[in-house]
């Protein structure tokens, strides 16, 4: 089960700018995207977007207290309530600007994910959308930079997450750039409250990512040997 159930047309389409008086379907402003599209496609598959890493507290200069992996999800979950409220703030913008050039468009439920490429792709929820419609929206949601940015940086936080976790996510599920699409909504995160935006997303992974059986004994028979371990400290 994933969240949508049509593949993914951003690459294909046709794009518009989201500004008055551009003219639909020109041919430069199409072949400029496309371009981009494909320039930011290659790069993802150049340089790998998130990679696992066992114990990314000892390679990242974050804070010298924190030195083990439950100080680190901490940290990681106060990050992601932050990334969170800043995409929702500049979501609020993009939405005003919508409303501003294509009231139209902004009248009409979708949601967006980010695709193979790392490039943010309309959701239609209810198939209201035309094929301009979704050319529109995804030339200018990508062309809106800082937010992309945004998107994807909060992204590998919550891959990050899914993968040290494991009181919440037990090891359990996948989640990477290639199956991100199907799982992870963010209209519908952005749709809740600020308080309620990190439950949203854990939901969403817990209810659409594929789920690993392996990793969940491996996790615990970790924790086991942990328990251990500590206990023979303290006698």
């Amino acid at each position: 089960m994933n969240i949508n159930g049509i593949p993914n047309q951003a690459n294909t389409l046709q794009q518009t700018a989201l500004i008055p008086g551009t003219k639909n379907g020109d041919p430069t402003e199409d072949a400029g995207l496309e371009k981009a599209i494909a320039s930011e496609a290659k790069k993802t598959e150049e340089n790998v977007f998130y990679e696992y890493q066992k114990e990314p507290w000892l390679l990242e200069s974050i804070n010298e207290h924190i030195t083990n992996r439950l100080d680190y999800v901490a940290h990681k979950k106060i990050v992601d309530v932050l990334e969170l409220a800043l995409i929702n703030v500049t979501y609020d913008s993009f939405r005003k600007d919508l409303q501003e050039t294509h009231p139209d468009i902004a009248s009409k439920k979708f949601g967006f994910t980010l695709n193979e490429s790392a490039s943010i792709k309309i959701i239609d929820y209810d198939n209201s959308l035309t094929e301009n419609d979704t050319s529109v929206l995804t030339h200018a949601i990508n062309g809106f930079r800082e937010f992309k940015e945004q998107i994807q940086q909060h992204a590998k936080t919550v891959m990050t997450l899914v993968d040290h976790d494991h009181e919440t996510f037990g090891g359990r599920y996948k989640l990477d750039i290639s199956n991100f699409q199907d799982v992870i909504d963010y209209g519908r995160i952005m749709s809740t409250s600020v308080q309620k935006m990190q439950d949203e997303w854990i939901q969403q992974v817990q209810s659409n990512a594929e789920s690993e059986i392996f990793p969940i004994f491996l996790w615990r028979y970790e924790k086991s040997v942990w328990r251990d371990k500590r206990l023979a400290r303290l006698s």
